[in-house]
């Protein structure tokens, strides 16, 4: 891997949301490795949308080359031997396309729906703290004991073994200051969110965060917790907005109402990516030299209009 994270290639992902069938979901992933894009990637919430782990085998089991992943499971209500098990069994099933996605969960309505406490942000993140290095462990064969605040394995071990080695790639996702920080310390890919003034979450995670500052600040955080392991993490960003247009302006007015930013707002945001295919790969190269942002993911809306992006910029 080159020691300055600037010089690495381009991969694109594209989330998928769901299909109306079995076959329709298929061939979206399908669709997605013909057209050059890395990684296809699902959430995971309560709400209406396919479970991560299953889907993404059917995608396994339907393509050759495409990597698969969540991003990213919530650590809240997954045990991290079972979350492990899981991986290494799709990691198998795939061939070793798998890229682990973890994150601490955040939704407030998944909490309702499942009946368990929605603890504060400190807390869901200690715990995931606490799961990661556990998961990684298993994964790598390791049998495991452990007691801590909120986990206890005694004798744990993986089976099967996960085709990559010493284990598929862990992907973080977050945007506060301790889960990017820690994420530096053992992650192997990084992708840095933003909050977007959501209305099922609560306190300082309910206000929009898409600035240039903010994502500098998150970066920072990144490459505190990394050190001299900086130059083995892929740092991605997770772009929430995505228009190819030859009216940005008029695409920020409408693509902002739903946070409700205004569209210079939205236009000057790293999270955001609207404009012509020239200027949204001028886009990309700058945020690769700001920030060293290699690894970028938007959503399945706009697969096929960013396709040029992805055929000019990835490898």
């Amino acid at each position: 891997m080159p020691a300055d994270p600037k010089a690495r290639g381009f991969r694109f992902g594209v989330q998928l949301t769901g299909a109306d069938s079995r076959d329709a979901w298929i061939d979206k992933a399908k669709r997605a490795e013909s057209l050059g894009y890395s990684v296809v990637t699902i959430v995971d919430h309560m709400g209406d949308q396919l479970a991560p782990m299953p889907a993404l085998t059917a995608i396994a089991m339907s393509t050759t080359s495409i990597r698969i992943g969540p991003m990213v499971l919530a650590n809240d209500w997954r045990n991290p031997l079972l979350v492990a098990r899981e991986a290494a069994t799709l990691d198998w099933l795939s061939n070793g396309r798998l890229e682990l996605g973890i994150g601490a969960g955040w939704l407030t309505t998944d909490y309702e729906q499942l009946g368990i406490p929605y603890d504060r942000p400190g807390v869901r993140v200690e715990r995931m703290i606490e799961a990661l290095p556990l998961i990684r462990d298993l994964l790598s064969g390791e049998r495991v004991d452990h007691s801590g605040p909120y986990y206890r394995l005694k004798n744990a071990s993986c089976f099967p073994r996960a085709v990559q080695k010493p284990h598929p790639p862990i992907v973080v996702g977050g945007g506060s200051r301790r889960l990017l920080a820690f994420a530096g310390e053992l992650a192997d890919v990084v992708n840095v969110h933003t909050n977007l003034g959501a209305e099922s979450v609560v306190g300082d995670q309910s206000k929009a965060d898409i600035s240039t500052a903010a994502a500098r600040r998150r970066f920072d955080w990144v490459r505190e917790g990394a050190g001299n392991r900086l130059e083995q993490i892929e740092l991605g960003l997770r772009i929430f907005a995505a228009s190819v247009t030859d009216r940005p302006e008029a695409a920020g007015t409408e693509l902002g109402r739903r946070w409700q930013l205004s569209a210079g707002q939205l236009l000057e945001s790293p999270y955001a990516l609207i404009g012509s295919l020239d200027q949204i790969a001028e886009g990309i190269l700058e945020r690769r030299q700001e920030f060293g942002a290699t690894y970028f993911t938007w959503n399945e809306s706009e697969m096929e209009k960013m396709a040029p992006i992805v055929r000019r910029l990835a490898g």
